[in-house]
């Protein structure tokens, strides 16, 4: 038998060798295959100094803002800006895709060659906080603590961008407040997750894929690495309006004493707090171990002492920071906004009786039955 045989074998190999080539050159013309494996949020943390500011900047000048995938405190007025992070490999490679121009993860800013920028594809973020799903929770077992979570609450309003503006205001805090008390603080505390979203086209209604960044079993296990946003007061009202954007959490009867121990745990995490771990907090920063009380009345008749007259002298009056009560009930006295100079219940204060509200001091002690009001200075 004949075998019959290609009468190009060369050129044959030839075409074969010809396709391989091409075949690798298109893939080395589309890059590294874009697969991330999870997503991270980075909070931007604005910065002033020399180190990274523009050529021919003066001294003083706003560096390029750092985004950091972890905690950040802010003291001042600045918006608060998350970035999306997609974490990915070329080769043996980690890199990191973001809208940032700087990030540091676990402390350490991420080299420059690890960065790439935001693919170009069809995504959505959805962002998120994790809060607590009620502002006060009372708890009679540690069976009741193990079982605690964090809930996920959607900011539609903060877009879907891969980098938003985000706010600290607690979502739960609209079951319990009215028109009249709910007030867009400028202080207070807030998780953040983000869900990056795959999609076939920029209109299409369903994912085809989603990476979500860490979630409530994370911020649980890991509060001190979690990506939160601290926006505080300074001087006296610092550790008053610390806990705010927090959920309270409170032992009922009988609850062991394993599970108190893990609520004063929760308050020093700062992931929930409680009145008590909180008033030894506000005590402790006084300058006398114990606070003398005395009672007060809310008629105008007691001094309210500006900080510049306490500077220059002036004493007996009641001042921001201090502390009123009616038995185990207490507040801390936050701004004069009725009689000017003077104690009244049209000021406010800071009240916890069911989550950190501000309030007036008259919806807090009303009527001739609640008890006399004392104050204790700080």
């Amino acid at each position: 038998m004949l075998e019959r045989r290609s009468r190009w074998p060369g050129s044959r190999l030839l075409l074969i060798a010809t396709l391989g080539f091409a075949l690798s050159g298109c893939e080395a013309l589309r890059g590294p295959e874009f697969a991330p494996t999870e997503s991270m949020v980075a909070i931007e943390v604005p910065t002033v100094g020399d180190s990274g500011a523009s050529p021919g900047a003066s001294p003083g000048a706003q560096t390029r803002a750092l985004a950091r995938v972890g905690p950040v405190t802010f003291s001042g007025t600045e918006p608060i800006r998350l970035h999306a992070v997609l974490v990915g490999r070329e080769g043996e490679t980690t890199v990191y895709y973001t809208s940032a121009t700087r990030l540091e993860i676990d402390g350490e800013e991420v080299a420059a060659e690890m960065m790439r920028p935001w693919p170009n594809r069809p995504m959505r973020c959805l962002w998120q906080t994790l809060e607590v799903s009620a502002p006060l929770l009372e708890v009679d077992s540690t069976e009741r603590l193990e079982s605690l979570e964090f809930t996920n609450f959607s900011h539609p309003d903060w877009g879907v961008a891969c980098s938003a503006i985000a706010t600290i205001t607690a979502r739960q805090r609209d079951t319990v407040l009215t028109a009249e008390d709910r007030r867009q603080l400028s202080f207070g505390a807030q998780n953040y997750q983000v869900w990056v979203e795959f999609l076939e086209t920029e209109t299409s209604l369903v994912s085809e894929q989603s990476i979500r960044s860490p979630g409530s079993e994370a911020l649980l296990a890991k509060p001190q690495s979690f990506p939160r946003v601290r926006l505080e007061l300074s001087g006296r009202l610092e550790t008053a309006a610390a806990v705010f954007g927090l959920s309270q959490i409170e032992p009922k009867p009988g609850l062991e004493d394993s599970g108190r121990q893990r609520i004063i745990e929760l308050h020093r995490s700062r992931l929930l707090f409680s009145r008590e771990p909180l008033f030894q907090d506000l005590v402790a920063e006084g300058p006398e171990e114990q606070l003398n009380w005395r009672l007060i009345e809310l008629d105008g008749t007691q001094p309210f002492l500006t900080e510049e007259q306490v500077t220059e002298g002036a004493t007996g009056g009641v001042r921001i920071g201090d502390l009123l009560r009616v038995g185990a009930r207490f507040v801390v006295v936050f701004r004069d906004l009725g009689i000017s100079g003077a104690l009244d219940g049209e000021d406010l204060c800071f009240d916890y009786s069911r989550g950190a509200i501000v309030r007036r001091l008259a919806d807090v002690f009303v009527g001739d039955g609640d008890g006399d009001v004392e104050w204790a200075a700080r």
